[in-house]
């Protein structure tokens, strides 16, 4: 069973882990195509969310991504 995270220590980095996100958010941006500013079926509202919570998950290892080109 591994420890939780200490709270003062994510607060430390927090600037950090953010930046993460960002950076992986205008990754997300520039890679795939999603739907509209405001889509109204959409279950998290808004793109910026949806690419948030999918750079989100990068960051922390849940998932993975790989840059895919067409020639």
């Amino acid at each position: 069973m591994s420890a939780s995270p200490n709270p003062k220590t994510l607060w430390k980095y927090w600037d950090i882990i953010e930046k993460k996100i960002r950076d992986e958010t205008v990754w997300l941006k520039a890679t795939i195509s999603t739907f509209f500013q405001e889509e109204k079926s959409a279950p998290i509202g808004c793109r910026e969310c949806f690419l948030r919570q999918i750079a989100i998950l990068i960051i922390s290892g849940r998932v993975r991504a790989k840059e895919i080109t067409k020639n």
